[in-house]
């Protein structure tokens, strides 16, 4: 059915006048050929229009892929900023935590001297008292 030159096929295409016979009458194998080769066309665009389809869906399927990855990434991302923000308060506060072990510490150490220092005073009171009797 496909012409067996690119000069025949070219005139079929052109004009309706291609299809009409020296008499003047239809060529109905022109026609056919014409029809068979438009047919052949038609059936190329839509498997290559299928074909197109599903490459599109194709790639917006990895479109909405990538999509859902970058929001995990972000979401990830937000919690690891969180994390580290909160890593950071945590240290702040044990740094805080220790030092005020440390106050409290040395705030036994000073009232265990206080007391000590009162006894003393006391005891050099009574001395004092017994000195001077």
């Amino acid at each position: 059915n496909v012409p067996t030159s690119s000069s025949q096929t070219n005139q079929e295409f052109k004009t309706k006048s291609n299809l009409k016979s020296q008499n003047g009458e239809i060529d109905y194998k022109k026609l056919a050929l014409v029809n068979d080769d438009l047919s052949e066309l038609w059936e190329e665009s839509q498997a290559e229009n299928a074909r197109l389809r599903l490459d599109m869906n194709a790639i917006r399927s990895d479109l909405d892929s990538t999509r859902h990855q970058l929001e995990a990434a972000i979401q990830a991302s937000a919690k690891n900023s969180v994390s580290d923000t909160e890593k950071r308060e945590k240290k702040v506060l044990e740094k805080k935590l220790a030092e005020m072990e440390e106050e409290l510490k040395t705030l036994d150490q000073l009232k265990a001297d206080n007391q000590r220092l009162r006894d003393e005073n006391g005891a050099l009171i009574r001395v004092i008292s017994k000195l001077s009797k």
